[in-house]
Order: C-alpha cells, then structure tokens, then sequence
C-alpha cells in the first residue's frame, strides 16, 4: 500500500509540474510574439544585408566583365604528346579548351616508338597541320576564331589519333 501511495504522490507532484509550465507556456503569448517579431525583424535585417551584399558583388562583378571584355584576347598555350599506351596510340592531353577569339598555340611532341617514324597533328576546320617526327617538337600557332567543337587528328594516319577542340562562344 504504501508502495501505492508514493507511486501515486509522484505522479501528481509531476502532473502539476507539468501542467505549471504548459500553463506558463501557454497563458504568455505576448513574450512569445515579442521573441516571434523580434527573430522576425532579424530574419528581415539579414535577408536586406544578403540582399546588399550579393547586388554590390554581381555590379562589382559586372564592371570585372566589362573591362575584361575591353582587354586583349588571351593566349593560350597547350604541348600535346603523341603516345603509345597499351597498344594505343593517343594525343595527351585529347582535349584542348578556348574562348573564342584567343590566340593558341599548340607545341606538338612525338613519343610514339616503332614505325612509322612521324605521325601527324591536324585541325582542319582552322588550317592546322604538322607533321612530327619521332623525338622532335613542332608548333603551329592560330586565332580561334569560330566557336563549336573540332576534331584533332593524324592527318597521315586518320585510323590512330583523335582529339577534340573545343572553342567557347
């Protein structure tokens, strides 16, 4: 019995706990709008300053466009390798990337063994074509004047090497 009755003591000593701060809880709106309003007018005040911060950096970067857009075209400069790697033979890098309107120069460098001696390195849709021999360097330098995407190829071999030249509008 006397197990009972402080079972039962306990539980109504936490249930009017209980019900003392819900009742806090719930008889205080106007703390609670005042914290509400406050958290608000802060998420207001940050989402403003955001705001501010992200126009003056897209006008800051903006006017860095503009100028660079005034300045010269770049120029970009790639040395591409022909190899044989595992039965294949490859440019390396494949892939060569521009903007529109730079000035590129490519130095190209024949690692392959074996004959032929010489293989070829060619961008049709730009007049490129050098033919390299083993252990030797060439370059050939050209204005990517038109945007789109290009094939690089072996002009002499056309079933080994290809590669792609991508010129950004």
């Amino acid at each position: 019995m006397q197990v009972f009755m402080r079972r039962s003591c306990w539980r109504t000593v936490c249930g009017t706990f209980a019900g003392f701060a819900l009742g806090a809880l719930v008889s205080a709106p106007p703390a609670t709008a005042q914290l509400g309003n406050a958290l608000t007018g802060a998420a207001q005040n940050a989402a403003k300053n955001a705001a501010q911060e992200a126009a003056t950096g897209a006008a800051t970067q903006a006017v860095k466009s503009a100028a660079a857009g005034l300045s010269t075209t770049a120029a970009r400069k790639f040395t591409v390798v022909n190899v044989l790697f595992e039965g294949s033979k490859m440019f390396v890098p494949s892939v060569l990337a521009v903007s529109k309107g730079d000035t590129v120069s490519v130095t190209v460098m024949n690692n392959i063994p074996g004959d032929p001696p010489n293989h070829g390195f060619a961008i049709p849709d730009f007049g490129v074509e050098l033919v390299v021999n083993r252990g030797e360097k060439k370059t050939a330098a050209f204005t990517a004047d038109k945007a789109g995407i290009f094939d690089i190829k072996c002009q002499l071999h056309p079933a080994h090497i290809h590669g792609q030249f991508i010129v950004n509008e």
